[in-house]
């Protein structure tokens, strides 16, 4: 689900990978843990080390944009990481190609005379721009491997839950009981949350404001597009 807001913004997007059903055995358990900001692969990837935890989803933010990455497929910390990382980045590069065609396209059918006595066209523009920015802001925090991910879900035995529980980086805990009955495609449906629960740190759920965007007059905005697309 994308939700765009003008002047400020908040993206959401969803990754999944199904290839195989996900089955919590009665010695493991399911939950999600969430940190008091976001924080480096390294801290987290030593955090579920330490309690044999495997990872099932990765909650991911940067400059306004919240991304979760989901896969049932067994692998370790780093790994599952690495391939959400790159499997993100992918999908916002793409999103800014977008972006750049609807600025393309804007500016064929507006003039710029058009454009500077419109309130209602400089709206749409500052609007594509804000979220160009958090869409470049995002890709950089993950190409250059900086501190992303907010929240987890794990799986892991029942005799480390509290490792978990007890570590100072875990500030919100939400347990997950699976459901057994199956679906018509023979998959377990997901999970039932014990508590619902905001993962996201406070300070981190403000929308997002581009300062350049924001402040710019009409014929910087104009400059700015046109910059943008040539």
């Amino acid at each position: 689900m994308n939700r765009l807001l003008y002047p400020l913004i908040f993206i959401t997007v969803i990754f999944t990978s199904q290839s195989q059903a996900d089955s919590t055995p009665s010695e493991f358990i399911h939950f999600q843990i969430g940190f008091e900001t976001t924080l480096s692969d390294e801290k987290i990837i030593k955090l579920m080390q330490s309690a044999k935890a495997k990872p099932r989803a990765l909650f991911m933010w940067s400059s306004g944009i919240s991304a979760t990455y989901r896969s049932n497929d067994p692998m370790e910390p780093a790994e599952f990481i690495d391939k959400a990382r790159k499997e993100t980045s992918s999908f916002y590069r793409n999103a800014l190609k977008s972006n750049k065609i609807r600025l393309k396209d804007f500016a064929a059918k507006n003039s710029k005379k058009e454009f500077l006595e419109s309130e209602s066209l400089q709206k749409q523009v500052r609007s594509l721009l804000n979220i160009r920015n958090s869409l470049e802001n995002f890709t950089s925090t993950i190409d250059k491997g900086l501190p992303l991910i907010f929240a987890i879900e794990v799986k892991t035995p029942k005799d480390k839950r509290e490792i978990l529980e007890k570590n100072q980086l875990v500030k919100t805990y939400n347990s997950i009981t699976h459901i057994e009955n199956n679906n018509s495609m023979g998959a377990t449906i997901p999970y039932a949350y014990k508590e619902k629960l905001n993962l996201k740190p406070e300070k981190l759920r403000k929308e997002y404001q581009a300062p350049l965007v924001t402040g710019a007059t009409a014929g910087e905005l104009y400059d700015l597009m046109i910059d943008l697309i040539n």
